[in-house]
């Protein structure tokens, strides 16, 4: 949380610190669905934890506002006594979705979570099982948890 001995300087740190886990997430599959590539990502949940965390509660606020075929989402920091802002767009698609990419933009310009674009892609092997596709280890083996399995890869690298 904010007090009057943490500078801006610090705020911005802790607020762009990576991330203890993060989730991984199968983007797309190639070669016949064979292979799938999987990308790391940051919820939103993980976002606001890390605004509470570092600014308190009462000392971050986010604005959404639809206009003509995009939403605007705007996080704004309470610091040095004022407020300042940074906002994004998101396309207009639908409430949630387009809401949820605005958030994550606008999160990205205050740098929370920008690292995990320079984490290259996972390709992992990749099977159907019934209707469904699952990601496979290298025993063919259906993945539980794909992000625990990815972030157990590179633990020391990811950090």
């Amino acid at each position: 949380m904010t007090n009057t001995k943490t500078t801006n300087k610090e705020i911005h740190e802790r607020l762009t610190a990576k991330f203890e886990n993060l989730k991984w997430k199968v983007q797309s599959t190639y070669a016949n669905d064979t292979w799938c590539i999987c990308v790391p990502y940051i919820d939103a949940r993980d976002v606001i934890d890390r605004l509470d965390e570092v600014m308190g509660f009462d000392k971050w606020q986010d604005s959404v506002v639809a206009t003509a075929g995009t939403i605007t989402c705007s996080i704004s920091l309470l610091l040095d006594w004022e407020w300042v802002s940074k906002s994004d767009t998101g396309d207009w698609k639908d409430d949630k979705a387009s809401s949820s990419w605005a958030f994550k933009r606008a999160w990205a310009k205050r740098g929370i979570g920008r690292y995990i674009y320079d984490i290259n892609p996972v390709f992992l092997k990749y099977q159907k099982n019934g209707k469904y596709w699952d990601p496979i280890n290298d025993k063919w083996e259906k993945i539980k948890d794909l992000s625990k399995h990815i972030n157990a890869l590179f633990s020391n690298n990811l950090k």
